[in-house]
């Protein structure tokens, strides 16, 4: 159970990990995804996510009401509950949204086991930015779905304590996101960057590629950019991805405040062909997130050969051990100092950095691991409920 699954666009990583998870256990049992129609930029045709499945693997589509983010419906409910009785375990992608909270409900009524994958739902930065409305949902459905779950899915060990905060401290399972395994040289041929986005022309690129939300950094990003760009006007800071809620606005509006726009580009949403583009054209990559569960497009930078700039309030805290990043706290200053430290490297020096990510990649698991750890997990579910 998925609140939004592609070819939906705009809600994060979430998506992303629930489709590329659906996919790898598709591999190996019987899955059948439940999911709305709604994306960002609309809604998705029920017709279009059969495009998306798989032999061994279905989508089962409803159309939303009122909100895009929470996906209420009528319908989905009755949709919920035909496909979770068909089940012999129920996998919940996510907290607070409606389809999950209904699945959770309908699993508990029709006595199937079920787990929960948190996907930073209890992460103290997302309870500062909308505390009243949060406490609200974790007290009211939140808390008891977690409680009657026979197990809790952790992406990292940061998730594990964000949940002991809460007073969760039992049944929860650290299985790490698996890495999407690009190989560059294996893509079809990609336009380069600078004929997409003529304004790049021979300039060093920084990317920032992720949804614009109040928890991925922006703000930090362009207070740090007005303080450097003056001594690398060669330099052009890329901020690739979707608006979400409306936040593009307040960021573009500090872009003119701070008076960096001839130094940064917003280029919107991109498609797959202009986001490798992007990976292929920048020299270092960027995500100074105050909050993240596992952060796919850090693994997919490393695999572009890319060194990364990112913060301690996500997993990959491992950078700097392989030398192919820096990990700073979340606020400007040592964000500031990181964008000036590798931005007065060589390109080739920069390259070189990136290149020692193979060893990290190396130790990181595939969706295939992260598939047949579940498939385990599944099991001893069904065996402790009977």
């Amino acid at each position: 159970m998925t609140t939004h699954y592609p070819p939906s666009t705009g809600f994060g990583g979430v998506t992303e990990a629930g489709r590329r998870l659906s996919q790898a256990l598709a591999d190996l049992v019987d899955v059948s995804v439940i999911t709305s129609d709604a994306s960002l930029g609309g809604r998705i045709s029920l017709d279009h996510f059969r495009a998306v499945e798989q032999p061994h693997l279905q989508v089962f589509a409803y159309p939303y009401t009122l909100s895009k983010k929470s996906a209420p419906s009528l319908s989905g409910h009755t949709l919920i509950r035909k496909v979770v009785a068909a089940s012999d375990v129920v996998h919940l992608n996510g907290i607070y949204t409606y389809p999950v909270t209904i699945a959770a409900w309908y699993a508990q009524r029709l006595k199937k086991p079920y787990l929960a994958a948190l996907r930073n739902g209890l992460d103290p930065h997302m309870f500062r930015i909308r505390r009243l409305k949060k406490m609200a949902g974790f007290v009211t459905y939140v808390r008891p779905i977690l409680q009657r779950a026979q197990f809790i899915h952790a992406t990292a060990e940061q998730e594990v304590e964000h949940a002991r905060a809460f007073g969760i401290d039992e049944k929860v399972i650290v299985i790490p996101n698996g890495i999407n395994t690009i190989d560059p040289k294996q893509l079809p041929a990609i336009p380069e960057a600078s004929r997409l986005w003529p304004a790049l022309g021979n300039r060093r690129v920084v990317l920032f590629l992720s949804r614009l939300s109040p928890q991925k950094g922006l703000d930090i990003l362009i207070a740090a950019w007005a303080g450097i760009h003056e001594d690398h006007r060669d330099a052009v800071l890329v901020i690739a991805g979707p608006d979400y809620n409306g936040y593009a606005r307040p960021v573009q509006q500090l872009v003119r405040d701070l008076q960096v726009q001839d130094s940064v580009l917003f280029t919107g949403q991109v498609d797959d062909e202009r986001k490798w583009s992007l990976y292929q054209r920048a020299a270092l990559f960027v995500l100074p997130s105050y909050a993240e569960n596992f952060g796919n497009v850090i693994a997919e930078a490393l695999a572009f050969d890319m060194p990364v700039i990112t913060t301690t309030a996500t997993p990959w805290t491992m950078l700097e051990q392989f030398g192919c990043g820096i990990c700073i706290a979340p606020q400007r200053e040592p964000l500031e100092q990181a964008l000036r430290t590798l931005l007065l490297l060589s390109d080739e020096q920069l390259m070189t950095m990136g290149k020692n990510a193979v060893r990290l990649r190396a130790t990181l698991p595939t969706w295939q691991d992260g598939a047949r750890e579940f498939i385990k997990l599944y099991s001893k579910m069904i065996s402790i409920h009977q």
